[in-house]
C-alpha cells in the first residue's frame, strides 16, 4: 500500500524546486503522520506544498511588473505550477491514499479531484474552526475529499452543516508518538532552565487577523492574570514581540519552543496550561496528548471525558477563579500531582498514539 502525505513545512527556509526531503519538520503533526503511516507498513512518500515550483530568478521575476499583473488577473503561477507538481508527483507514485493538510489556500479541489479520478482515496486533516479559518480552498476541497479528520466534534458539524462537507469525523487527529513524546532525561543545565511550577507553551494574538483574537485573545487573558496571581510560571512563545512588551508577560517569558526543546519543557515543569479557548469548545489540539505523554501533570479548559477523566488523567477548569484554587492545592499534594500526571500518560500510550489515529482515518475511508 502507498500513502502521500501532502503538507506544509512552518518555521524552515523555502526551498525550491529541487527541494527534497523525506519528511516534515519535527515539530509539526505531519512529520508523526509519516513515521505512523511507515509503522504501518505503508511505502510513504511526501509533498511539501510549501515550496516553490520556482527557482530564484522566476521567483524574482514574479515579484516585479509580471507577477503585478497577475495579481490582476488573479492567477498565482507559483501555486498553479505547485498543483501540476502535485499531480505529476501522484500520478508517478500510484498513492492508495492521500493525507492532505488543510489551513491553506495552494491545494485547489481540482487538483484533488484529478487524484482522486485515478482511484486514490483522499482524507483532508485540518485541526481548526472551519467556521473561523476554513480557506477559500478548503471550502472547495471539502466535498472533493472522502473524509475531512478533525479534532473537535463540534468542528466536523461545522464542515457538514456550514461547508456542506459529505463526511467529517472527530478522530480527534492530534496523538503522541511514543519514542517522541516521553519523558526525557534532563541535564542539571535543562533543569535550571526549563524548571517552572506551571508552563505554558503555545501561541498568542499577534497582528490584526480578527479570528485569530478570537482564538487566542482568551488565552492571552488567562495568562496575565495567572502572572498577577503569583504563580510560577514559564511562558514559551513564537509570539516574542508581544510577550517581551507586555509588562504582566515580559517576566515570565523564556523564548520560543518547539521540538525536543517542547518536550524537554513539558518534563521539567510541574503542571502545564493549555487553553483551547472559545472555538474550541470539545479540545483536542496538539497539547492535549502531548502533555501527559511528557509526564506533566495537563490543566485544561476543554477536554473530553472519554480522553482524559477530570481529576484522574487530567484536571479541568472553567476560568482563573476555580483554576488557581485547583493548581495551588496540587502544587502543594506531589503525590497525587504525581499519579494524575502518569495515569494520563499511560492513556495516551494505550490510546492517543498516532498509529492508532491513522488507523482510524484509513479505515474510515476502506483504505485497509
Amino acid at each position: 500500500m502507498k500513502a502521500l502525505v501532502v503538507g506544509p513545512a512552518h518555521f524552515t527556509r523555502p526551498a525550491g524546486a529541487a527541494a527534497v526531503s523525506e519528511n516534515f519538520p519535527e515539530w509539526q503533526g505531519q512529520f508523526f503522520w509519516v513515521r505512523a503511516l511507515r509503522r504501518l507498513g505503508f511505502e510513504t512518500r511526501i509533498f511539501r506544498f510549501t515550496d516553490s515550483a520556482l527557482t530564484w530568478p522566476g521567483r524574482r521575476l514574479l515579484a516585479g511588473r509580471v507577477g503585478s499583473c497577475a495579481d490582476v488577473l488573479g492567477v498565482n503561477v507559483d501555486y498553479n505550477l505547485r498543483n501540476a507538481r502535485l499531480r505529476q508527483a501522484a500520478e508517478a507514485f500510484e498513492p492508495d491514499v492521500v493525507f492532505l493538510t488543510g489551513g491553506s489556500n495552494i491545494v485547489k479541489a481540482a487538483t484533488m479531484r484529478a487524484i482522486r479520478a485515478r482511484g486514490a482515496k483522499v482524507a483532508l486533516i485540518n485541526g481548526t474552526s472551519p467556521k473561523y479559518f476554513a480557506t477559500r480552498a478548503e471550502r472547495g476541497l471539502c466535498r472533493e475529499v472522502d473524509l475531512i479528520a478533525v479534532n473537535d466534534p463540534a468542528h466536523a458539524n461545522e464542515w457538514k452543516s456550514i461547508f456542506g462537507a459529505r463526511r467529517a469525523l472527530a478522530i480527534p487527529v492530534s496523538g503522541i508518538d511514543p519514542e517522541y513524546h516521553r519523558p526525557y532525561q534532563l541535564t542539571p543545565a535543562e533543569r535550571r532552565e526549563y524548571s517552572c511550577d506551571v508552563a505554558f507553551v503555545g501561541s498568542l494574538p499577534v497582528g490584526r487577523n480578527r479570528y485569530l483574537k478570537v482564538y487566542y485573545e482568551d488565552r492571552l487573558d488567562l495568562l496575565r492574570k495567572l502572572a498577577q496571581s503569583g504563580v510560577d510560571l514559564g511562558l514559551w512563545s513564537d509570539s516574542e514581540a508581544l510577550c517581551t512588551q507586555d509588562p504582566i508577560l515580559r517576566p515570565h517569558y523564556r523564548g520560543k519552543a518547539r521540538g525536543e526543546k517542547l518536550m524537554k519543557i513539558l518534563c521539567a515543569c510541574k503542571i502545564a496550561l493549555n487553553h483551547h479557548g472559545p472555538t474550541m469548545p470539545g479540545g483536542g489540539n496538539m497539547r492535549t496528548f502531548e502533555i501527559p505523554a511528557c509526564g506533566a501533570l495537563q490543566f485544561v479548559d476543554h477536554c473530553l471525558e472519554e480522553w482524559f477523566a477530570d481529576g484522574v488523567e487530567a484536571v479541568k477548569y472553567h476560568a482563573v477563579s476555580d483554576l488557581l484554587p485547583k493548581m495551588r492545592r496540587l502544587l502543594e499534594q506531589e503525590e497525587e500531582r504525581r499519579a494524575i500526571a502518569e495515569r494520563g500518560r499511560i492513556r495516551c500510550l494505550k490510546e492517543h498514539t498516532y498509529d492508532e489515529r491513522l488507523t482510524k482515518i484509513l479505515r474510515s475511508i476502506g483504505a485497509i
